[in-house]
């Protein structure tokens, strides 16, 4: 099976740069049906201490040639600059969502989750007083994140010191060296760029998970808390108006051909199109990612 597009490589390496709460649970998935467990390593679950982005790439040094050989995707909480500890040609994908409904989510994901972040706080003393949503996606995309993540992740930079050129280098970052960048709000087209552009050839289902009720999300928030995560998130907000401007560039580049793939995606999805086999072969894949992850 090609897992790669026709412009790219074939010993590419893609190195997913998953965002809290934007849908990354879900493409994971995707992942998941597109390759074999040896094919990824991920920086989710290392049982270390911080910094767990340096003891990750540790873990990836220490693999035989051959196993480096055989990783084809890559993905993690991982700020953009993975690629230059990979001896391997890496591209960038990604998937955004709305600056404010991302936080508003993470905060009830936290909180649902007893983390001690958020333990007592409501959603205003958590925007005020946590770094870790103050412009995060900008922090991501730029660089910055995976320069203190190589340090001490705890440590955020504070909202008010960030300047016009954080912005500017996550925009250049997006435009030079991510292939596909995505919405959790049209996850479809993005599954559908995904097949195009990288040349995966996942099921047509998917099944939604950790999903937030979105529509509801924005709607039971005080106006006076809902500027005040604007306030803190005004460079992730200019970012995400950019993204889709790329978002749009990419689906036009794909010709009239895209519409008629997005149409046959979205029937599957709805009709339940293999949804057994789908719901069997996930659950295998799922098991056989945990046993290999013990393993190693």
């Amino acid at each position: 099976m090609n897992n790669v597009g026709k412009n790219i490589r074939e010993d590419t390496v893609v190195i997913f740069v998953d965002i809290p709460e934007t849908a990354g649970t879900c493409l994971r998935q995707i992942v998941q049906s597109q390759f074999q467990p040896y094919n990824v390593f991920e920086f989710y679950h290392l049982k270390t201490q911080p910094p767990k982005v340096l003891k990750g790439i540790e873990k990836y040094n220490n693999l035989s040639k051959a196993q480096k050989k055989a990783i084809k995707f890559v993905s993690g909480h991982v700020g953009f600059g993975l690629h230059e500890f990979l001896s391997r040609p890496c591209i960038y994908i990604t998937i955004l969502r709305d600056p404010v409904e991302r936080v508003i989510s993470y905060y009830y994901f936290l909180l649902r989750n007893q983390n001690n972040i958020v333990k007592d706080k409501t959603l205003r003393e958590f925007v005020q007083t946590y770094g870790g949503v103050h412009n995060s996606m900008s922090c991501y995309l730029s660089g910055i994140t995976f320069k203190t993540q190589l340090q001490n992740p705890s440590i955020y930079i504070k909202s008010k010191q960030f300047e016009q050129e954080t912005l500017e280098k996550a925009k250049e970052n997006l435009k030079n060296h991510f292939e596909v960048v995505g919405f959790i709000d049209r996850f479809d087209e993005t599954c559908v760029l995904l097949k195009k552009i990288l040349g995966w050839n996942f099921s047509s289902f998917y099944v939604k998970n950790n999903v937030s009720q979105r529509q509801n999300l924005v709607n039971n928030i005080s106006k006076k808390t809902l500027n005040l995560i604007q306030e803190f998130n005004e460079l992730d907000i200019q970012l995400y108006s950019y993204a889709q401007k790329i978002f749009a560039e990419m689906i036009e580049q794909q010709g009239a051909s895209f519409i008629e793939d997005l149409y046959d995606f979205k029937l599957a999805n709805q009709l339940g199109k293999n949804q057994f086999y789908f719901t069997i072969h996930s659950s295998y894949k799922r098991m056989a990612y945990k046993v290999y992850e013990k393993l190693c």
